[in-house]
This record gives C-alpha cells, sequence and structure tokens, in this order.
C-alpha cells in the first residue's frame, strides 16, 4: 500500500506530487499540516525543493523521507530545513506515528 493510500485509511488528507517542482508549487500554494518530502525526486532532489521553500519563507512542518542512512544526509536534510527524518525502509505505524507527532506540534 502506497503511504498516501496509508494516510488516507488513516483519515489525512492527502495531495501527491510526482515531481520535485509539482510538490514545490503544491508547498507553496497550499495549506497543508505537514509536508512529507521524499529525498529523491525525478527532476529536482528533496533537500533542493526543502532549501527553495524555506528560502522563500515556507514555514509548514516538513518530515524528510530518505533511503540514505548516514548521519551527514541526515544533518544535511535537517540543516535544510527538515522538521523531522525518516529513514528507509520503515513501517508504516512508525510513519503515521511520525505524521501525528508533527502534525501535533
Amino acid at each position: 500500500m502506497s503511504l498516501s493510500v496509508y494516510l488516507e485509511v488513516k483519515n489525512h488528507s492527502v495531495e501527491v506530487a510526482s515531481t520535485g517542482q509539482e510538490g514545490l508549487d503544491m508547498m507553496r500554494s497550499g495549506d497543508h499540516d505537514l509536508i512529507v518530502l521524499d529525498w529523491n525526486l525525478p527532476d529536482i532532489d528533496g533537500i533542493d525543493v526543502l532549501t527553495e521553500y524555506r528560502s522563500s519563507g515556507g514555514t509548514k512542518r516538513i518530515l524528510m523521507l530518505t533511503g540514505m542512512r548516514e548521519d551527514e544526509s541526515r544533518s544535511k536534510g535537517l540543516i535544510a530545513g527538515a522538521d523531522d527524518f525518516l529513514s528507509k525502509p520503515f513501517s508504516p505505524s512508525d510513519f503515521i506515528e511520525r505524521v501525528k507527532q508533527n502534525v501535533e506540534k
């Protein structure tokens, strides 16, 4: 089951972007409680999307997802402006718990 479907099953409203640019446009124009941003995107990597969003004044909470496990990668994401960071692979229950924690902040 995809993360978006899993979130919807848990009664979250979800918008999905298929590219970094589409995601950045949605981040800037939408009213979201939380943005879940993958590091690896087809056109612009998630760090660049995050950096651009924060530099343009974006303040929504961002949960960054990545397959990279190195501490340096985590630090890079947090320095770029991620509020939380989750390394793949992760269980759906861990993901939902992180979403819940971030939405409640």
